[in-house]
């Protein structure tokens, strides 16, 4: 019955494919407004204000304080903690700093110190030039721990790890109110007042009067979901949510600052909003700052909205942040909204908002799908999203024949990553803007000069290990299966046919190998700790597991180890190329999308401004490497940088290359096609079936699922 409703289901999605005219845009032309704006009169209807968005040009420095008419300006970094008045340093440590905040006779800032196992709060009272003139060191009880500081002009607040601590300015203890722990943060309102704001783990929070004569917190008003900050003239609070900001005042009512769809715009990952003299505001998150500056309806240039359809990797129970869960695709999505004048890119969270698990949003995906209410664009990626059932049905976009083979600027030459994905998907259907490199390392002397081990390679080398020693660390029968099974999926079906084989040596070959392996599983009593190359050279551990994100790192595993390496990834049945690729961010454009032209243009744009990790685009990936060779002058290097000394070299270049030069294959794996291997293989190991009796359990329950997926 399951499978005549899948079926039917199935045909239903291509009749509504042909409906929509798959590979085509949309011969209907769209009238482009800015929601906000009356299209007959020209003036401003949106419930919010008009603004408009722009680059900010900071230099880091965007946490100010006001004191005796000056702005001095917060630096908080690796090297240390700043108080600057204009370009000039008036304070300066290498301690950790809670917090700042100006009082009736100076700035006080609260440094955290430690003496052992006992902790202290060094509280330093500044004049306005940033010089000392006071400071209380005042001991902590046993397991507190300071967490953020502040001031209401005359007493100081510290919130620690157990309590919020109440001191006069001579140190004298005022109040120590009890809260949860770990919990609460403090936040001045653009009215003065020091509050007490409590987020919940099911999203919004709590806003909360601090009595300090009473010794307790009052609430104030709840808030659901969202991010409160300090507000500007009009309301203590501004709060910011995924459709824009509002203002909050004392009692909980609010009024939209702004609407992001009103103003034609996106806005995501914002973290702070800071209000200007200039009526303008200051937007920071995990993207770059932009201001956010009063307009005029005629300013605002319609473009065409994009909607990325983003299902974080959240379990039932548990809540990720949306934004931090992506924050390199927010920074790309805000990068090419700043940049691009015909089109944005807006994020939808399919979870929404966390509310429904991963196989409640991909339910009523699928249901979308159907009505043809779908976003234009899907992010994918092996646990949450699977690309497989979508490029079988038809419902991608092959990037290479519809876009780029007529693109000027991008030939698929160009894409690093093309001949694994066209290996793995048939097409390239997906694009992401950066890649990395996940495969294992042994020593030469140990493995030879080779890219792939066979199974009857590791048998011989667990055999051979040395008492206590393992092969790899934290490796379990499920792990094993999985790593193996995903690359055994890859040649064993033949979409195209119809077809699949794993009734077959090789495979029953895995499944042994499956059966046979030692589990070395992380316990208290195998805990691995050092640098790889003392395990490897002691004989404690055999290979090492590296992800290899940029030229630095992979010419650093090799110095690190002083000795050659073979990176041979993952056992496999022939002993082939064991690495793999694996790319974040990686978007489709959905075929039923009118927009796919601008899709497009957002996705080429990611790919020729990418910025982190290994650039999938070939000439950004060239310059990437070329940096890695440059030398660097003593301003340029920092604790965090992928700066080494020397350079990477031309011999580590070329070996980078080699590397890639073996890969075939991504990580991405048919979730679907694995769950059946898992399911045969749980009899062999429970000794109910034997190895050759599940190879024929999965040919057949693979057979139907391919017959059904084609």
């Amino acid at each position: 019955m399951k499978r005549w409703i899948a079926l039917l289901l199935a045909l239903l999605l291509l009749l509504t494919l042909a409906g929509c005219g798959k590979g085509k845009e949309s011969a209907e032309i769209q009238t482009l407004t800015v929601p906000g704006v009356d299209p007959q009169t020209g003036e401003w209807i949106g419930r919010g204000g008009c603004y408009r968005l722009e680059p900010y040009e900071g230099d880091g420095t965007q946490t100010t304080l006001a004191f005796d008419g000056k702005e001095y300006r917060i630096y908080n970094n690796w090297d240390g903690w700043r108080l600057l008045l204009g370009d000039e340093t008036v304070y300066d440590t290498a301690n950790q700093v809670c917090g700042a905040g100006a009082a009736d006779r100076g700035i006080w800032i609260c440094e955290e110190l430690r003496d052992g196992n006992d902790w202290y709060a060094h509280f330093v009272l500044l004049d306005s030039a940033g010089k000392e003139q006071y400071s209380l060191h005042i001991p902590l009880p046993a397991d507190s721990y300071p967490r953020g500081f502040s001031t209401d002009g005359e007493r100081l607040f510290l919130n620690c790890s157990d309590a919020l601590r109440v001191y006069g300015d001579q140190g004298e203890s005022l109040a120590e109110i009890p809260h949860a722990e770990w919990a609460g943060q403090l936040l001045t309102g653009s009215d003065g007042v020091l509050y007490y704001i409590e987020e919940s783990d099911q999203g919004g929070g709590s806003v909360s009067a601090i009595d300090v004569e009473n010794g307790d917190f009052r609430e104030l008003f709840r808030y659901e979901r969202g991010q409160l900050c300090r507000g500007d003239d009009t309301a203590p609070f501004l709060l910011i949510r995924d459709t824009g900001i509002e203002r909050v005042q004392t009692d909980g009512s609010a009024s939209p600052l702004v609407i992001w769809e009103e103003c034609g715009q996106s806005v995501s990952g914002l973290l702070d909003v800071k209000a200007r003299q200039d009526g303008s505001y200051l937007l920071t998150g995990f993207a770059d700052p932009l201001r956010m500056v009063p307009a005029q309806p005629s300013e605002l240039k319609p473009r065409t909205k994009l909607t990325l359809g983003v299902l974080p990797m959240n379990t039932e129970g548990a809540q990720i942040d949306f934004a931090m869960a992506n924050a390199n695709l927010v920074r790309e999505v805000s990068a090419f909204n700043a940049w691009s004048t015909d089109n944005f890119v807006q994020l939808e969270d399919l979870s929404e908002g966390g509310t429904l698990n991963a196989e409640q949003a991909k339910l009523k995906l699928n249901t979308r799908i159907l009505a043809g209410e779908c976003p234009d664009m899907l992010l994918f990626s092996n646990w949450s999203l699977s690309p497989f059932p979508f490029v079988r049905k038809g419902l991608l976009r092959d990037l290479g024949e519809d876009f780029i083979a007529d693109d000027p600027d991008i030939r698929t030459e160009d894409i690093v990553i093309a001949p694994m994905l066209q290996n793995d998907l048939g097409g390239l259907y997906l694009l992401g803007s950066r890649f990395s490199i996940e495969t294992r390392y042994g020593l030469q002397e140990r493995f030879g000069k080779v890219w792939g081990w066979d199974y009857d390679t590791y048998r011989r080398i667990d055999r051979e290990a040395p008492q206590g020693s393992m092969v790899m660390y934290n490796l379990t029968r499920d792990y094993f299966l999985r790593e193996s099974a995903s690359r055994f999926l890859r040649s064993a079906i033949d979409w195209q046919s119809g077809s699949c084989d794993f009734d077959n040596a090789d495979f029953i070959k895995l499944l042994e190998a499956c059966r046979d392996m030692r589990e070395t599983p992380e316990d208290p009593n195998n805990m691995v700790f050092g640098l790889p190359a003392q395990l490897m050279e002691g004989g404690y551990m055999l290979t090492s597991m590296t992800m290899i994100e940029s030229p630095e790192s992979f010419a650093r595993d090799q110095r690190e180890m002083g000795k050659p390496l073979s990176y041979i990834g993952f056992p496999t049945p022939d002993g082939s190329c064991g690495t793999d690729l694996s790319f974040s961010d990686a978007i489709g454009i959905m075929s039923s999308s009118p927009h796919g032209q601008d899709c497009w243009q957002f996705l080429k744009y990611s790919l020729t401004h990418c910025r982190y990790s290994l650039p999938v685009y070939r000439p950004l990936l060239e310059e990437r490497i070329a940096e890695a060779q440059r030398p660097k002058t003593e301003n340029e290097t920092e604790p965090f940088s992928e700066h080494l000394t020397p350079p990477v070299t031309d011999d580590e270049v070329q070996g980078f290359y080699e590397l890639l030069g073996q890969i075939r294959h991504t990580t991405l794996c048919d979730q679907a096609a694995l769950a059946i291997i898992q399911e045969e293989f749980a009899a062999v190991l429970a000794g109910d079936k034997s190895p050759q009796e599940a190879a024929k359990l999965v040919q057949s329950r693979l057979s139907l699922y391919v017959a059904e997926q084609n």
